[in-house]
């Protein structure tokens, strides 16, 4: 979502009254809440929308961080072997060095290392699917 849009979704929330409003679009969530009481007016100025949005979208950003994502074009995998367990499963602590899958490229395996201490949460591809540069595959919290 652009600024704009939130921009509109807030004006939307403070003209019917709302004390609280949520939506969620993809990967991105949006929370709004005035704590009971009327919301004041949004402030007219550029920089005042700015400092609105970035308090607004703060919270869902920090939340990207959260997630491992495909260092290069390939194909996932997330065993060793299709015989074998997966590297990691939800709920599993893993450290920075820790191994949780393999992306093939032109032939060649490559590790995907967790790069993070912390405990999977979401396994977000499955085994033998073809990942892009940039494409989540776990979120680690």
């Amino acid at each position: 979502m652009d600024l704009s849009e939130i921009k509109s979704l807030v004006e939307w929330a403070h003209k019917h009254r709302l004390s609280k409003f949520s939506l969620k679009k993809g990967d991105f969530e949006l929370h709004v809440e005035c704590g009971g009481v009327a919301p004041t007016p949004l402030p007219s100025s550029h920089e005042g929308d700015v400092d609105i949005a970035k308090k607004i979208v703060e919270k869902p950003a920090a939340k990207e961080n959260n997630y491992l994502k495909s260092p290069m074009v390939g194909t996932f995998y997330s065993s060793p072997s299709p015989d074998q367990p997966p590297f990691v499963r939800v709920g599993d602590a893993v450290e920075e060095d820790t191994i949780v899958g393999i992306v093939e490229a032109m032939k060649v395996m490559n590790e995907v290392k967790a790069g993070r201490k912390g405990v999977v949460k979401e396994v977000l591809m499955e085994n033998a699917q073809p990942v892009e540069f940039g494409t989540k595959l776990l979120r680690i919290g």
